[in-house]
């Protein structure tokens, strides 16, 4: 049972243009209707999320259902405000046999270290030979990753906020939730590093050694790591310490092994190739016989 809501949405880049979108009347638009049209039939705001109109749109109605503004009501699979988009699924599927679906796919890519949402906003964050760019769970988490450290810069602002009487601080990051939310549930986690709920790190820890590639939900997608010094995997798995490449609990996206590899074919201070092979076997001689 999914106890939580699923949010879904699509951000263009600063480049981006706006799309040239053919408005093919019995394809992809079954016909438009003005919102006062809309109101005199009758329809409410409810049929309109049920109809898969966009949540501004909706809202803007409700404000306002006696305007000229246009609703398009799309034909079967597409969606969006002027039904610019369609998933690539059978027509037929439900939302949540989508999701299902969507999941499916993304499991098959799992093992892909580079298949992670990128940190756009530091233009110029040189990590010398760590080819990957940064997670957002990366900013602020008092690892300095960036050699400018960047990433780092006035974070300590966040820190500065003082909360209500009535409400709970989370450790990090300054954020704050009421306090009846506080200790409800370990499966309702409200602040963003999971401080609100008790937590102990295990093998089986959801948040350590479960595979959040393939999860969409709030303590993956939405979650920082609550534990100084922990390793991120850029998926919403945190490895409990930074103790890459001694980990018993590996990245299911392999990032900590891609990281280990950086690390020791960077080591240009030792320059005996033979040397640096025994320091490498070393490092992974505690290492499952896979790796």
């Amino acid at each position: 049972m999914n106890n939580q809501l699923t949010p879904y949405c699509r951000r263009p880049d600063n480049d981006e243009k706006q799309e040239e979108i053919s408005y093919i009347f019995g394809k992809n638009i079954a016909n438009n209707i003005t919102f006062k049209e809309l109101s005199e039939q009758g329809i409410t705001s409810e049929q309109l999320l049920n109809w898969s109109a966009p949540i501004d749109l909706v809202e803007r109605y409700e404000m306002n259902s006696q305007t000229s503004e246009l609703f398009y009501n799309c034909s079967s699979s597409w969606f969006g405000s002027k039904c610019q988009y369609r998933f690539v699924y059978n027509s037929f599927l439900s939302f949540n046999e989508i999701v299902k679906a969507s999941l499916n796919i993304r499991q098959k890519i799992l093992h892909g270290v580079s298949v992670t949402t990128c940190y756009r906003f530091l233009s110029d964050c040189h990590r010398g030979p760590w080819s990957l760019c940064l997670d957002w769970r990366q900013i602020c988490n008092g690892i300095v990753d960036c050699k400018s450290g960047k990433d780092e810069q006035w974070c300590e602002t966040l820190e500065m906020t003082i909360c209500a009487d009535d409400e709970y601080r989370c450790h990090y990051g300054g954020q704050c939730i009421p306090r009846i939310f506080a200790r409800d549930s370990y499966l309702s986690v409200d602040c963003l590093d999971g401080s609100d709920e008790k937590q102990t790190f295990s093998i089986h820890s959801p948040f350590a050694g479960s595979v959040c590639g393939s999860i969409i939900t709030f303590r993956c997608e939405e979650r920082i790591n609550r534990y100084p010094l922990a390793f991120p995997c850029g998926d919403g798995e945190f490895l409990p310490k930074t103790s890459v490449p001694h980990s018993a609990i590996p990245c299911s996206n392999q990032r900590d092994d891609e990281m280990t590899k950086t690390m020791l074919t960077s080591l240009d201070h030792i320059q005996d190739i033979n040397c640096r092979q025994a320091f490498r076997c070393s490092l992974l001689s505690d290492r499952p016989s896979s790796k």
